[in-house]
């Protein structure tokens, strides 16, 4: 179990945060609607929109502390964020 993520890339590393990230946020939203399939989609979009933008405002910092590119940092969030939007959603519009 501790040598599991050992050889993960830094690329792959912050993307599996940020995935964990959206993920919490996306079950915290959906406790709240309880079950309602209509308002999920709202508040799957919401959560992974409020953790998108609060990383993309960080984009610099953390190219900086990660030692990578600007553009690499906000690739690296576009994609996680696609990744979590395309798993709860059925028709998602990917963000460019």
């Amino acid at each position: 179990m501790f040598g599991l993520f050992k050889n993960e890339t830094p690329e792959a590393k912050l993307e599996r945060l940020i995935i964990e990230d959206l993920e919490e946020e996306i079950k915290i939203a959906l406790k709240e609607v309880k079950g309602n399939d209509f308002l999920a989609g709202f508040v799957i979009e919401g959560a992974a929109g409020y953790v998108y933008k609060s990383y993309m405002e960080n984009a610099a910092l953390m190219a900086i502390s990660h030692d990578m590119t600007k553009e690499k940092i906000e690739s690296i969030i576009k994609n996680a964020t696609n990744k979590i939007r395309i798993k709860y959603l059925d028709n998602p519009t990917l963000i460019p």
